[in-house]
């Protein structure tokens, strides 16, 4: 956009759009792994990856990860 002669306050609403979508797609990941690999995870559901660690390295994985995310 910034090449094509758009203006840059338009780019940046546009990056803006763009960082809120993939926010919202890492909250509904984040619920949907708390949900089946967490919570579910003495049912036997989630992700094979997940079945072979214990409840409490799931959370601290996911603390791990949420760190990352929002820093």
């Amino acid at each position: 956009m910034v090449t094509g002669g758009d203006y840059c306050c338009d780019v940046l609403v546009q990056m803006a759009a763009v960082r809120s979508a993939l926010d919202q797609a890492a909250v509904e990941i984040a619920a949907n792994h708390v949900e089946t690999c967490i919570i579910g995870h003495e049912k036997g559901n989630g992700h094979v990856q997940a079945l072979e660690m214990s409840k409490d390295d799931l959370i601290d994985e996911l603390r791990t990860t949420l760190k990352r995310l929002v820093r």
